[in-house]
């Protein structure tokens, strides 16, 4: 990925990145997605159970909107002030530590949050180098390791 032009003298680093891996789904795939979604359904109407099926319905739907999502081109920039992710700026001190992940489909950097409704986030790395990365930003946020979600293990396992 290319590197954007800073917009000020405080950015360290800038890049742009897509916001999520994409994996090319097969027909497979769909045809076993939807096969597990009208099991699910056909069991919760056997059980009578309205909600839940409407529940699956609505969940089947969403899941597929998002597999057939194609991933926007982000800006990301780290500052001596702050992180800037889209134009959102986020302060150091929002932050409680930070590690980046060294993984062969992609680095990225994940962020561990104060914030109890946001509490990582994770910034794809592109073409940056990993340790230019870290160097930039452990002046601000302390590096502390951090183990992979389990729901990000899962979804790159599906391909998702």
């Amino acid at each position: 990925m290319e590197n954007i032009k800073p917009k000020d003298n405080s950015t360290l680093i800038s890049w742009t990145a897509p916001e999520f891996i994409r994996y090319e789904k097969s027909k497979g795939w769909f045809a076993a997605f939807w096969l597990i979604s009208a099991a699910f359904v056909i069991a919760s109407l056997l059980m009578e159970n309205y909600l839940f099926t409407l529940i699956i319905f609505l969940a089947a739907f969403l899941i597929y909107v998002q597999a057939m999502k194609r991933p926007r081109k982000i800006n990301f920039a780290i500052s001596d002030e702050k992180i800037i992710i889209d134009g959102k700026e986020y302060l150091y001190n929002d932050f409680m530590s930070f590690w980046i992940f060294e993984k062969p489909e992609i680095n990225y950097l994940s962020l561990l949050s104060k914030k109890m409704l946001q509490p990582q986030i994770h910034i794809p790395l592109a073409e940056q180098e990993p340790e230019k990365i870290r160097q930039a930003l452990k002046k601000f946020i302390p590096e502390k390791e951090q183990k992979e979600l389990l729901l990000d293990a899962i979804t790159k396992k599906l391909k998702f």
